[in-house]
């Protein structure tokens, strides 16, 4: 074979290997970074992470720092299906009624104080539990998982309170990725000890919010640029898949009353997923929407607490 049909073989091969390559390191690359941005843990276990990070968002949330500082709290810990031990703050009370909080994402009990300090005293005497999510704060974890990964660790939260007292009667709150993490755990066979859930700004599926996100960051973007690298990469590194029909698949088993929170204005999480997860919510079961007007991410309570907390007591006080 003569040098020139040589060099006309080997150089387009060449070229077309080198073009492969580029796209393949960009591919992982595009994909490593959006993992690192989504999902990645945070160097920092301080509970000040959420507001140093996301001052714009949580600028409005109160913080109640003399209520909580004077709780008499307890540091509690279970270990996670795949062995990480997860802490949480308990404010123990002569009851048998208990609130577990789930904070949302990148967040801490700290977006809640206000709400469970109200909570406190209408469902008085309450024990509160405030966790701390996979990869945040003082839990271990190298990777949050959106609610997959955290639906098993509630369960297992409300294991660790039914196994001290088999009399307890749970409520769950969640707000974002914790109202997520809710639908997620409401696909297990959870405990008849758990009552009802409140669900605060909670979205469909991983992807439906991946993609929300996108849109948010660029209405040019086309959200498929990043999804695919980052879907393949979050599969192989944190081993699940973004695509998943997850939580609805496991609203549509839930056998809690669930209340479905929404502001109306948010731009963090749709609220058009409110009524994606009603849709997807098991029909024998009971449940109640609360659509709360020009309301952004997780500020119904804001917009009206009054309003917001008498919805809260008269749904919780028909399933305690």
């Amino acid at each position: 074979m003569s040098q020139d049909i040589l060099l006309a073989i080997v150089l387009p091969l060449a070229f077309l290997g080198l073009v492969f390559l580029f796209f393949f390191f960009w591919f992982v690359l595009l994909g490593y970074y959006y993992y690192r941005f989504a999902l990645k843990r945070q160097k920092s276990k301080s509970s000040e992470v959420i507001i140093e990070n996301m001052p714009d968002l949580y600028s409005v949330y109160r913080y109640e720092k003399e209520w909580f500082e004077n709780l008499k709290l307890e540091d509690v810990y279970i270990t996670s299906s795949d062995n990480l031990k997860l802490h949480g703050y308990l404010n123990r009370q002569d009851s048998h009624t208990y609130i577990i909080f789930s904070h949302g994402y990148r967040g801490t009990y700290k977006e809640a104080t206000a709400q469970l300090k109200q909570m406190q005293k209408i469902f008085a005497p309450v024990n509160i539990l405030m966790i701390d999510q996979r990869a945040h704060n003082l839990s271990e974890g190298k990777h949050l998982t959106m609610g997959y990964k955290e639906g098993g660790d509630l369960s297992r939260w409300i294991d660790f309170i039914v196994s001290s007292d088999k009399e307890a009667k749970i409520i769950l709150y969640g707000q974002s990725m914790g109202a997520a993490t809710i639908f997620f755990a409401e696909g297990y066979k959870l405990a008849k000890n758990v009552k009802c859930a409140i669900c605060d700004s909670g979205y469909t599926t991983i992807h439906d919010e991946f993609r929300f996100i996108c849109h948010l960051i660029s209405k040019s973007l086309n959200p498929n640029f990043l999804l695919k690298p980052a879907g393949w990469f979050i599969k192989k590194i944190v081993k699940i898949d973004i695509n998943m029909d997850e939580p609805r698949a496991s609203l549509s088993k839930s056998k809690i009353p669930t209340l479905f929170i929404h502001g109306m204005n948010d731009t963090v999480v749709s609220y058009f997923f409110q009524d994606q997860n009603i849709k997807a919510f098991n029909p024998n079961t009971p449940y109640e929407r609360m659509d709360i007007p020009n309301a952004g991410h997780c500020l119904g309570f804001y917009q009206d607490e009054q309003k917001y907390m008498d919805k809260v007591e008269k749904f919780v006080r028909k399933y305690l």
